[in-house]
């Protein structure tokens, strides 16, 4: 591979393209699970904020559903001189309740503000009633200046009638104001009243009906739906629990009916005309009952809730044989919103309310309500919820899918890590090929040149000269023996490679080994004009080892082969040192020379195979850069090693053998 860049920058490319691929995927994987979860949260916020909007309207539906259920005659003040039977308002307010109050012909009254001065002789038996009602009067003082104040002195509808109708007889302030509302056309409830099913309810209710899945229950769509859906519910459940129209049926249906049951009902709870005729009220029984072709006719609207400066008052228009007059109920806002907030603190515990002020055309019925379809508005009363909290996603951890994404990535990790490394070696397979065939090829062009100019020369007998004959011979066997070296250590190289190479172990001892092997590195040290010199101690040299000694003749002869090569310079030293030592783990032989030495650079690759490029063989020393690399495994086949050992001048390789 004369171009391995290519190879690389094709497979960089892929690498690019898979874990691009993957990256895509595992983005649109997480942001799939994360839009997810957080639909999921969102949907828990939605069902506990929808519980909630039911728990409230539960709550203020039997509040409104009380006070709207309430009879007329509640409402009316007290005059100990005039009556003899009370109201349950003359003694009590209701809870998260300031006070009742009526209007009627512009003048304001309250049933929980008594005249109690100067009680007829009739109440001296009842003066525990009189004392809880004086003692409630007393208590109500504040909030009734407060309340005239509001109704008459406030001046943020002060001439809203005048601008809309001049000829209203409705004051111009907010006496006015709510005398307007609770008198409003019924024909325009339709505008303000739960709307029938819409759209967006139909849907919630077919997805509901037709899908269960938890993906579709958490999709915004969905949500939104299902919202609009149960705001609508819970309109309707609302209007029909606070609707009066049975009380009305039943406080106006006619007197004599009542008279003959009532008898030992508690005339706070009667009808008003068979109550009161019959509990003596001599007055008022006799006006009701002169009036019963009055009673036909009756009329009690619903009562409407309506901000006024801070302030939340419930009005509604009545219309009987005392005519018609507007009553009302100032609610504890504060008090009520806490008890409704309490209910929920549960689900929501930062929840607050605020108040959805609307216009007056709104109120009147002129314009929809444009908080109609708003979903956090309560069905009840005019009340928006803040949840205070936002729809938070919990940290999810290792899901499956990301314990997966994870898997998958570790994999194509170590798969691309293997790739590398497996490209990489055949990469340096094909070099380390291509740098044998061409090495190969420049050490066997050298001795066959001079095999057939040699041999052309003697066989033409252009070589007479007996001494230049034999020269030439020599040469001829020189070459021949350095072919046979080359070819010996490709085939011992090939045959380790595939595991084929067979060890001839005997015992024999180490002044044996080194006798018959000396004198074969000897010529071939003279052959390069230089020395061997062998050194064993007499201990070294009677010890017997157990080894295959063709490998380790083999090994040495590389050695020296190496030395003679590359140590045989004018400058270099011309003895080869062959030593024979004794080391812990056994016997140790030493091949050192007095040359240039190897730089540390080229240690970590002097072991590899082939590692001579082509143009490295043809400018240095003969060889192929397999001697060291054949060396080291024979070594490793005898268990032992082959290393080399620092010292102050020249190489000194080192085998290590095992006894």
């Amino acid at each position: 591979m004369n171009k391995p860049w290519i190879i690389w920058s094709l497979s960089a490319l892929c690498a690019i393209l898979v874990f691009g691929a993957m990256g895509l995927i595992t983005r649109h994987t997480l942001g799939l699970e994360k839009e997810r979860a957080h639909a999921e949260a969102r949907a828990e916020l939605e069902e506990r904020i929808r519980l909630s909007l039911w728990r409230m309207d539960t709550a203020a539906a039997g509040i409104l559903a009380e006070e709207n259920n309430r009879p007329a005659w509640h409402f009316r003040d007290v005059d100990l001189r005039k009556t003899t039977r009370l109201t349950p308002l003359n003694l009590d307010v209701p809870e998260n309740i300031k006070l009742h109050f009526e209007v009627k012909q512009g003048q304001v009254s309250s049933p929980q503000l008594n005249g109690w001065t100067q009680p007829g002789s009739q109440w001296d038996a009842q003066l525990s009633p009189v004392q809880q009602g004086v003692k409630l009067t007393q208590q109500q003082q504040n909030n009734w200046r407060t309340l005239q104040g509001l109704l008459q002195n406030d001046g943020t509808f002060q001439g809203w009638q005048a601008k809309r109708n001049h000829q209203s007889q409705l004051t111009d302030d907010n006496l006015g104001v709510i005398s307007a509302i609770a008198r409003r056309d019924p024909a325009k409830d339709a505008l303000i009243e739960p709307a029938k099913p819409s759209q967006e309810v139909v849907e919630a209710v077919q997805q509901r009906k037709g899908e269960s899945s938890a993906a579709v229950r958490s999709s915004v769509a969905y949500q939104n739906n299902y919202n609009v859906a149960e705001k609508s519910k819970r309109q309707e459940i609302v209007k029909k629990s606070v609707d009066n129209r049975a009380m009305q049926q039943k406080a106006w249906s006619g007197g004599a009916k009542m008279k003959k049951s009532s008898t030992k009902t508690a005339p706070s709870v009667q009808a008003p005309a068979a109550a009161l005729a019959e509990a003596g009220d001599a007055e008022i029984g006799k006006k009701l009952a002169e009036s019963q072709e009055l009673l036909a006719g009756p009329h009690i609207s619903s009562l409407r809730p309506i901000w006024l400066a801070g302030e939340l008052l419930l009005v509604r228009d009545v219309q009987d044989q005392s005519g018609r007059r507007v009553q009302g109920v100032w609610l504890d806002a504060e008090a009520l919103k806490e008890t409704l907030l309490r209910n929920i603190r549960d689900l929501l515990p930062n929840a607050e309310l605020e108040p959805v002020r609307k216009s007056l055309r709104v109120m009147l019925g002129e314009e929809p309500d444009p908080n109609e379809q708003d979903p956090m508005v309560m069905a009840a009363l005019p009340w928006r919820l803040i949840p205070g909290e936002m729809a938070v996603v919990e940290p999810v951890g290792w899901t499956p899918m990301r314990k997966t994404l994870g898997v998958a990535w570790i994999g194509a990790l170590f798969a691309a890590l293997a790739a590398v490394i497996l490209l990489r070696g055949v990469v340096k397979l094909s070099e380390r090929r291509a740098s044998f065939v061409s090495s190969v090829t420049h050490e066997l062009r050298t001795p066959l040149t001079t095999f057939s100019l040699y041999s052309d020369m003697l066989a033409e007998g252009m070589v007479q000269d007996e001494t230049k004959q034999r020269e030439y011979l020599q040469t001829l066997r020189k070459e021949s023996s350095r072919l046979t070296h080359l070819v010996e250590n490709v085939l011992a190289y090939s045959r380790i490679e595939r595991g084929s190479a067979r060890a001839r172990v005997e015992n024999v001892r180490v002044s044996a080994l080194i006798d018959r092997i000396c004198e074969r590195l000897r010529q071939r040290a003279e052959e390069a004009c230089m020395e061997l010199h062998c050194e064993v101690s007499p201990e070294v040299a009677a010890r017997e080892i157990q080894v295959d000694t063709t490998a380790v003749e083999q090994i040495l002869f590389n050695l020296v082969d190496n030395a003679s090569k590359y140590a045989s310079g004018k400058d270099d030293g011309k003895v080869i040192e062959l030593r024979a030592l004794e080391t812990r783990q056994g016997i140790a032989f030493q091949v050192c020379d007095q040359g240039p030495g190897v730089p540390k650079s080229e240690q970590r690759k002097l072991f590899r195979a082939f590692h001579k490029s082509a143009q490295e063989a043809a400018h240095t020393k003969p060889g192929v850069g397999l001697g060291l690399a054949l060396c080291r495994r024979l070594a490793r086949a005898l268990g032992g090693d082959l290393r080399i050992v620092d010292q102050e001048k020249g190489a000194c390789f080192e085998l290590r053998l095992r006894v």
